[in-house]
């Protein structure tokens, strides 16, 4: 998984070292993700419910306390998009009729955010802050790392949010063996995200296997192409 936020877990093996995940990351598995064209879809509905989820741990602030104030939506927060997310937004994108080319500025974005504090701009904005709302023009599916900025931090990271953000005040402090007892909703999401990992390497790796056989003339034994049927899926999603 790229670009993993420095607050969460860093691979599957986090999910199940950390007290008490082992059984709900198996109870939830158990909810087999369906194959082929459906894929897709159910991802990207899988990780819309997992955000309401999330919704309902996050104390609700009565509107936009932040104001003109977009450390979050900086380089500043420091903050990292699974490869599920990024490709949630590119939906989002396209499902609501907008410029996709923000999905791929965004990529680039968080790219630049993930490099050493020495080579990365001082303050860089994030393409989706709308500098006139004052706020995150894609809000409804901003990632895990936006929403939980500010409101839970690992005890060691606390310094990568500032004295002036209005959120600090109230923030959760948890170490690793406290992470699952105050972030429960990570648990779907990482093992979801983790699965969708596995759903591009093995779409990568088809496709390659196409592409060989195509090459040896072989066009008649190489597999469909995984990303015509993800189209299929999303079709279906839409209507």
């Amino acid at each position: 998984m790229s670009l993993f936020p420095l607050l969460l877990p860093h691979s599957p093996q986090d999910l199940k070292i950390c007290a008490g995940a082992e059984a709900a990351v198996e109870k939830f598995l158990e909810e087999k993700i369906p194959q082929g064209a459906a894929m897709l879809a159910d991802f990207y509905n899988r990780t819309c419910e997992v955000f309401r989820e999330v919704e309902s741990f996050l104390p609700s602030t009565g509107g936009n306390v932040c104001l003109a104030c977009n450390i979050c939506c900086s380089s500043v927060a420091s903050l990292g998009v699974t490869e599920l997310e990024f490709d949630y937004i590119h939906e989002f994108l396209e499902r609501s009729g907008r410029d996709v080319e923000g999905a791929a500025l965004f990529r680039d974005y968080i790219f630049t955010v993930r490099k050493p504090p020495d080579v990365r701009p001082q303050k860089l904005i994030c393409p989706f802050y709308d500098r006139k709302a004052e706020g995150c023009a894609i809000y409804e599916v901003r990632p895990l790392s936006c929403r939980t900025y500010g409101h839970f931090i690992r005890e060691d990271l606390l310094g990568l949010i500032p004295e002036r953000c209005v959120l600090k005040k109230n923030v959760v402090i948890y170490k690793e063996e406290t992470f699952f007892r105050y972030l429960p909703f990570t648990i779907p999401f990482f093992t979801l995200a983790f699965a969708y990992d596995d759903h591009l390497l093995s779409s990568a790796e088809l496709l390659q296997q196409r592409i060989k056989g195509q090459e040896h003339g072989n066009d008649d034994k190489a597999d469909d192409d995984p990303r015509e049927k993800d189209e299929e899926g999303l079709n279906e999603h839409r209507e």
